[in-house]
């Protein structure tokens, strides 16, 4: 659904309980109450009496869900403001919590430049300002109800422990100006002690990154900004729910994670350099979702591996991490192009997650093959102005035939039978790669890559396996053969809900093995078939330029020739008939294709026609299997 207010730079927020609610502004405090099921907005915002003084409401006005009450929600001006109704009606649970200081009173220039104050007349574009000593971030803790805090865009911190009868200013944030910008205000999901601030004074030229912690509900503080670049500025913080060491920040050059509770912080790659300006963590998937200043919204799926990140696993030769339980369903086939809604090929939409199970694992080397490992050592010693060795005949030849090394992930069924070979990446690092839920596709490996391919045609896939438990495994595989590189990772493979309801799925599955199991049979003895004619085309040629060639040879080659071409025709149909478009009765190859074609893009059991043209290829197959046996 999509809902335009008509202007820009606003918070929203969401009803935990009822999905088709959710709150919205406009910018300086016009908070409304969308209903998705009328598609209708409802002006909410709180309204002053006769004898109160103004509202001053920042650009970016807070709107705050209550973890503990679906129907509670803040907003905050210069004071904070509760409704337990959803926005019908409003009460002040504070007075003003900012320095309460007139913009127009503060000078222009920096103070190196003699901090001057200038003519009211002298202020430009100040309509559209945000107005100054505002509320600009609040947040009540997920553990305890009542205790709230609020950050200003005057450099405060105030705290309320009983939901509003009393507040307190909070401690002094360590070297931070005192007028700076609180970004972000996070009560930790984990701890009720525990909150984090998230502050900037780039209006004053100092782009340092300032990001704080407090383990004693804002009493104290400390910096948890560790290593981040100088000059980034830092604009929202996560903690993830499960792990307290595990922080997330949004800056100006892009997002951070911290392993260490803000000690150290790594950049994430997969984003442009941009600035990430909120952040949110999906807690049912552990997904990470960063909002830009360019209207973007990128998300990190499943950031589950990160919580078991550490020196010790990164030292091993390399680490497979728990995988998700994955969804089984056949995604939405796009009527347009690939990767296109149904609006029309020109309309932008983002790639999806890759569908089925995703694998997350770490690799300390890069995986050399033999020569690659011998030039490495040459480069090095090279660099230190070393002798290069000779590596001798023998080593050279070993190199020419040595297999180049590979990683696998291979994927078991619970009874331990291998279901996939999935080939990963083999350079240092952190990688991820997924497996689509289906068994491998029949088709022969083609090591050719075909010049052209027509727009529906898509890469060949096997039927969906079972749901159930599987298992993956890391493998290395190279000259020395198989050897393992980490212990197995357990998941589930779970139909969704609507497929869990549909009747018969193990039959369903059950025949969808048969039809990949024949045309695996079929697709096999077509290429074989090829190969036969290569062979018997060659055998041709060599007894026409043979002068002892006899006519008993000529006769009996060509006997053979033609049988193979009414074996083929019996496999994959009349070439013939094709040729003049006209009718033929199916082939072998075109009636197992045709099952395969749809059933392995649904979940639904198979048709009584399904089944009957499966019993006639089967048939026929076999019926030709003894002279199929004697062309190999």
């Amino acid at each position: 659904w999509t809902v335009t207010l008509g202007a820009d730079g606003y918070h929203v927020a969401f009803d935990p309980d009822d999905p088709d609610i959710c709150y919205m502004e406009w910018q300086n405090g016009n908070v409304m109450r969308m209903d998705r099921g009328t598609m209708q907005l409802q002006d909410i915002q709180p309204q002053v009496t006769n004898t109160d003084p103004p509202e001053r409401w920042n650009w970016d006005c807070p709107i705050v869900v209550s973890p503990h009450d679906a129907r509670r929600i803040f907003v905050a001006s210069q004071r904070v403001w509760r409704s337990d109704d959803r926005g019908d009606s409003w009460t002040a649970i504070s007075g003003d919590l900012t320095r309460n200081i007139n913009r127009y009173e503060l000078p222009i220039t920096a103070p190196e430049d003699g901090g001057l104050l200038r003519s009211v007349d002298a202020l430009w574009d100040h309509r559209a300002m945000s107005g100054y000593s505002t509320i600009t971030h609040l947040t009540e803790s997920p553990v305890a109800a009542g205790l709230l805090y609020v950050g200003t865009d005057d450099g405060l911190l105030q705290v309320t422990e009983d939901g509003g009868s009393t507040w307190r200013q909070a401690g002094e944030l360590p070297e931070l100006p005192a007028d700076a910008f609180i970004n972000n205000v996070v009560a930790s999901p984990l701890a009720a002690d525990v909150v984090f601030a998230v502050a900037d004074a780039h209006k004053n030229g100092d782009y340092s990154p300032y990001v704080f912690e407090s383990s004693d509900r804002g009493a104290s503080w400390r910096s948890i900004a560790g290593d981040l670049p100088e000059a980034t500025i830092v604009w929202s913080l996560a903690q993830d729910h499960i792990d307290t060491n595990l922080l997330f920040i949004g800056s100006e050059f892009g997002l951070y994670v911290s392993l260490n509770q803000g000690q150290n912080w790594h950049k994430l790659g997969g984003v442009p350099t941009i600035s990430f300006r909120d952040l949110e963590l999906q807690r049912r998937d552990d997904d990470l979702i960063g909002a830009t200043f360019g209207r973007g919204i990128y998300v990190l799926d499943d950031y589950s591996p990160l919580r078991h990140l550490d020196e010790a696993t990164l030292a091993n030769d390399a680490a497979l991490f728990p995988v998700r339980d994955a969804w089984w369903y056949v995604p939405h086939q796009l009527a347009q192009a690939e990767g296109q809604p149904t609006l029309g090929s020109t309309a932008y939409t983002a790639k999806n997650p890759d569908f089925g199970a995703c694998f997350t694992y770490h690799i300390h080397d890069d995986v050399l093959s033999v020569a690659k490992t011998r030039r490495k050592h040459d480069n090095d010693a090279t660099k230190d102005g070393s002798d290069v060795a000779w590596p001798g005949w023998q080593a050279l030849w070993d190199e020419h035939v040595a297999t180049t090394p590979r990683i696998y992930l291979v994927v078991r069924d619970a009874s331990g039978e291998t279901v996939r070979r999935i080939e990963g990446a083999t350079a240092a690092g952190l990688h991820r790669t997924s497996w689509d839920l289906r068994l491998p596709p029949p088709d022969p490996i083609k090591l050719d890559t075909p010049g052209f391919r027509e727009p529906w045609e898509s890469d060949p896939i096997g039927p969906l396996v079972a749901p159930g438990t599987y298992s993956v495994e890391l493998m290395r595989l190279d000259k020395d053969g198989a050897s393992l590189l980490s212990a197995a990772q357990s998941f589930e493979v779970r139909p969704t809900p609507a497929v869990a309801a549909l009747p018969d799925l193990d039959e369903a599955v059950a025949f969808h093995r048969q039809v990949w199991q024949l045309q695996q049979r079929v697709l096999r003895a077509v290429k074989e078939l090829e190969e036969a004619k290569k062979r018997v085309a060659a055998e041709r040629s060599e007894i026409a330029l043979a002068p002892a060639t006899t006519t008993d040879e000529f006769a009996a080659i060509e006997q053979r020739r033609i049988a193979l071409e009414e074996l083929t025709r019996s496999v994959t149909g009349d070439p013939v008939r094709e040729r003049l478009s006209e009718p033929a009765t199916p082939s072998i190859k075109a009636r197992v294709g045709r099952i395969a074609a749809h059933l392995w893009q649904t979940t639904q059991s198979p048709t009584e026609t399904q089944r009957t043209a499966y019993e006639a290829a089967s048939a026929a197959f076999d019926a030709i299997q003894d002279a199929l046996d004697h062309e190999r």
